[in-house]
């Protein structure tokens, strides 16, 4: 399990409350507040197993007070619209226990125009139903004001958490819509040529709501025009080429309550052509607002 954990930062900065989210390391201003990470990717969670993220992946929460003042922050974990965050990366939705995401201290004490780190634990239960899952979880970092101040410093970076895939979970997995795995490995044994389509396996489509759903499934790669609120590769994988490639034995059908459809999956490359290798994504996409996505590896 070592080696599939992975994990990918970016940097939060704030100045006089405003937040901003950076790639790379980035630096503070002064009389500011910096968080790292502050955004994360953490991939390949198994539930009931506890991750002490330093010992992981050498990952520490990095609190920096660039004000030449000691301060004192205290630090919340909540779902982002607990928060007052309405936005997130499509595909992904609120955890459902913030408490499975700790941080230790909650509150730390930073001297002036220094650093202090914290400690971040995660601990799914031991649940089938929480494999194949993707969550998003928010921290609060606030700075405790002082009594002869009106303005207090805060940053609310947002992580998103994905559990291990597994083929075959029972019960059901968790949460209105199902997608069973959410990593789909398809490995390149064919030759092109006498073999111009490879078999991925497929997909179990779960409708987990109490309503009929209307289901879209497509192949695709994020914009480079899309912004930062994007779905991000895994390590080690880029964008494929070309999703279109991707074929699929449905791509709208309509999911009764409590029932679950398969749908299988197969690469195509031209006669003469190699397969290609890459990364897309495989999004389930409802009438009622409700999506969510699989990882199609192709190697």
């Amino acid at each position: 399990m070592g080696e599939r954990f992975s994990l990918r930062k970016v940097s939060c900065i704030a100045f006089l409350g405003t937040t901003l989210l950076l790639l790379g390391s980035g630096a503070g201003f002064a009389m500011g507040l910096s968080v790292e990470p502050g955004g994360l990717l953490i991939q390949q969670i198994k539930p009931g197993e506890r991750y002490d993220l330093e010992a992981r992946g050498g990952l520490r929460l990095k609190i920096s007070n660039q004000s030449p003042k000691q301060r004192v922050y205290q630090i919340s974990v909540a779902q982002p619209e607990q928060l007052g965050i309405t936005g997130w990366t499509a595909g992904y939705s609120p955890i459902p226990e913030p408490g499975w995401l700790a941080v230790e201290p909650t509150e730390i004490e930073v001297p002036a125009e220094g650093e202090i780190y914290a400690r971040m634990f995660i601990n799914i239960p031991a649940d089938a139903r929480y494999y194949n899952q993707h969550w998003v979880v928010a921290l609060a970092v606030q700075e405790k004001p002082r009594a002869d101040e009106i303005v207090a410093l805060q940053l609310k970076p947002v992580y998103y958490l994905e559990t291990e895939s597994r083929a075959e979970t029972s019960p059901w997995p968790y949460g209105s819509l199902g997608i069973v795995p959410t990593v789909l490995q398809c490995s390149q044994t064919a030759s092109p040529g006498r073999h111009p389509e490879v078999s991925c396996g497929e997909l179990k489509i779960y409708n987990g709501d109490s309503r009929p759903l209307t289901l879209t499934i497509s192949a695709e790669t994020p914009s480079v025009l899309a912004g930062r609120q994007k779905v991000d590769p895994s390590p080690g994988y880029s964008w494929l080429a070309k999703p279109e490639s991707v074929g699929l034995s449905a791509d709208r059908f309509i999911l009764q309550p409590k029932e679950s459809r398969a749908i299988s999956v197969r690469v195509a490359s031209a006669p003469d052509a190699p397969l290609l290798k890459g990364e897309c994504l495989l999004w389930v996409r409802s009438d009622a607002g409700i999506a969510g996505f699989a990882r199609l590896q192709v190697r």
